[in-house]
């Protein structure tokens, strides 16, 4: 798990500060040699994570997965921490091994709290509750999601599984959005749009024609990433039984 704020995102990139290089380096200082490590998803900037995984491959590792585990912690500072450490097989895949992905959306229904700023979204508009939760029940399903990136995918066509909203305590909003696989920002467009909607800023209409496929031209309307988080992932580790 890891603060999404003080890295430029979590996929390697020259000379900024990223997950990805973070654990890289400090399992390099473990192994004394380069370490390269294949990550589950690819998180924007500003986006938080309870569940990243990622693996990588050594040829001798004298470490027990417990001590491993202890041995980053140890390196680490407040930013990350290793949630756990297991030995997989040789062709398990922490990105294509994924059977599920819940991410998570924190809306702020109060004043802007400055000590939570970074790690929720206060929208200027008030949403309709009963709006916001119908209109995030039209992505459950397979739809084509094309307009929900910035990014030229081949396989737009993705299934969510399940989309959950609930009102906690200090009233805040916590959307869940479960599914395979996602593009690059759609999360946050799916929540965006449906913000827009209920807050009768956007027709649920055009929603709808993104969905179906017969508008393909990119939303405007991309929730901030410093609201997100990657929840959980759901592994498939029975085929690695035999490691």
């Amino acid at each position: 798990s890891y603060k999404g704020y003080v890295f430029k995102g979590s996929q390697i990139q020259k000379d900024l500060p990223t997950a990805q290089k973070l654990i890289q380096d400090k399992l390099a200082i473990i192994f004394d040699k380069p370490i390269k490590v294949r990550p589950c998803s690819r998180l924007d900037a500003l986006v938080h994570a309870y569940e990243w995984g990622v693996n990588f491959r050594v040829e001798e590792c004298k470490l027990t997965p417990s001590r491993l585990k202890y041995s980053l912690n140890r390196l680490l500072d407040e930013t990350m921490y290793i949630k756990d450490v297991i030995e997989v097989g040789e062709d398990f895949d922490s990105r294509y091994d994924a059977k599920e992905k819940t991410y998570l959306y924190i809306v702020n229904l109060n004043e802007l709290d400055p000590i939570r700023s970074d790690l929720e979204y206060t929208p200027l508009f008030k949403p309709d509750i009963k709006v916001l939760e119908e209109t995030l029940n039209l992505y459950v399903g397979k739809h084509d999601f094309s307009s929900f990136t910035s990014e030229k995918d081949d396989d737009p066509i993705k299934t969510i599984n399940s989309v959950s909203l609930d009102i906690t305590s200090s009233n805040r909003i916590e959307i869940r959005i479960k599914g395979t696989s996602f593009l690059r920002y759609q999360a946050r467009f799916m929540v965006g749009a449906a913000l827009e909607i209920a807050s009768s800023r956007l027709d649920k209409i055009e929603l709808i024609n993104r969905l179906n496929g017969t508008t393909k031209s990119v939303l405007k309307y991309k929730a901030p990433a410093k609201a997100l988080y990657l929840e959980k992932v759901e592994y498939d580790f029975k085929r690695c039984e035999n490691v």
